[in-house]
């Protein structure tokens, strides 16, 4: 049923409109910035996450912001968030998750997100007329903004 959930970035970017009550399947950087995009809105959100801890691209003091107590922005937004909680269907009124008891929940939501996982897109053909290409960032692997800045760097050290 994946079908049925949007893109984070195309939520982030206005393609698509999410509804009052939202879950987000990620709590990566990615689903815990559109968390707190949608909660600024005032949308009831709920980020389910997989793995035992959320957040855990983050750099330190930007997970701190999220989940400090007290006053973290999950805290002051009302997000829920919900660890080892792997999704198992996205349905028309929410995913079906298995909790870290074992059993299979329904979160309701009207609409569901998607911000797991992503892949580099490079168009190969941008470069057959060039004699040199340095491939940095997301070009090459999706990843946070410092891994860019640093390989743009390394290569303008080495060129």
């Amino acid at each position: 049923g994946i079908e049925k959930a949007v893109t984070a970035d195309d939520v982030l970017l206005g393609k698509e409109k999410a509804g009052q009550n939202a879950v987000i399947i990620g709590a990566g950087s990615v689903g815990l910035d559109t968390a707190l995009y949608l909660a600024k809105q005032g949308k009831k959100v709920t980020v389910v996450e997989a793995l035992p801890k959320a957040g855990t691209d983050m750099q330190i003091t930007i997970w701190m912001s999220f989940f400090r107590k007290p006053g973290g922005l999950i805290e002051k937004y009302d997000i829920d968030v919900m660890t080892k909680s792997p999704v198992i269907e996205v349905k028309d009124n929410g995913v079906e998750i298995v909790d870290a008891m074992g059993c299979r929940k329904l979160v309701e939501a009207d609409s569901v997100i998607c911000a797991v996982g992503r892949n580099s897109v490079l168009n190969s053909a941008l470069m057959e007329d060039i004699e040199e290409v340095y491939v940095i960032g997301d070009a090459r692997a999706p990843r946070r903004i410092t891994d860019a800045i640093h390989e743009g760097f390394t290569i303008a050290l080495d060129i």
